[in-house]
């Protein structure tokens, strides 16, 4: 008896030792899943060094106000067509028995991952009404509107910057030609450091206001008279002008070509 005791004792402390390590590798596989999507933020704030790139980056923070309103219409319909879709088909098929399974199957409907055939089975009128009505309002409505907004958040932003943002094959095509160009006479040249250049380019600028430039946040348009007699007041930056702060006017006509 007292064996069989002991021996139940160290059973026991085995298995809640085993209860302990499974929890700590569930903990450790939810970290890693949150560590990954943290990453993706890191990821955002990379894109801002490719200017096409932070073009897309800006589209999606100048629409995250209209994405969080979308969601929440969004998530109301999805809820109320999942409930209607627990008590139509709920009896008869195994996927819609609870409202978490609806939820799951749900998602399948809008993916367009599932059997309509089940659905006619069971209820074929009301089937038809409420899968209608599921594709009219959320997939031709919702979703289209989602991606017209989106579309034209892409083209405000674009026009407030002027222009669409170099692509990453140009953008390599550039650094190519730059590091080629250097080693050319013309570039090999001595100028002014390009560090130098932009402080005193610079000097009577805003460093937040060039901050959010090189980020791509900010409206170039002309949009009233005090913009305008802004941009006639303001420096031409010409060859001329980048030779007088000590450019090497080879390289000051690149820098204006670029």
């Amino acid at each position: 008896g007292v064996a069989n005791s002991a021996y139940e004792e160290r059973l026991l402390g085995i298995i809640d030792w085993f209860d302990w390590y499974i929890m700590v590798i569930d903990y450790l596989r939810f970290t890693s899943a949150i560590f990954g999507i943290v990453t993706i933020g890191r990821f955002f704030r990379g894109f801002h060094g490719q200017p096409r790139m932070s073009v897309l980056v800006q589209t999606i923070l100048y629409s995250a106000n209209f994405i969080l309103h979308f969601m929440i219409v969004l998530f109301f319909i999805f809820a109320n067509f999942a409930v209607a879709g627990y008590i139509l088909f709920g009896e008869e098929l195994d996927g819609w028995k609870s409202p978490g399974r609806c939820v799951g199957r749900m998602l399948l409907v809008l993916f367009e991952r599932f059997d309509y055939q089940e659905f006619n089975s069971v209820a074929p009128v009301s089937a038809a009404l409420w899968f209608a009505a599921f594709y009219i309002l959320v997939t031709l409505l919702l979703i289209k509107t989602l991606t017209a907004a989106i579309v034209h958040n892409y083209l405000e932003v674009r026009a407030r910057l002027g222009e669409p943002g170099m692509g990453l094959q140009r953008q390599v095509l550039e650094a190519f030609r730059e590091a080629l160009w250097g080693r050319s006479f013309e570039g090999s040249q001595r100028s002014v450091p390009y560090d130098d250049l932009l402080e005193v380019l610079s000097a009577d600028t805003d460093q937040e206001h060039l901050k959010r430039m090189g980020n791509l946040q900010v409206d170039r348009r002309l949009k009233s008279r005090a913009d305008l007699h802004k941009a006639e007041r303001a420096q031409s930056l010409d060859v001329e002008y980048l030779v007088s702060l000590g450019c090497a006017e080879g390289m000051a006509r690149r820098l204006l070509q670029q």
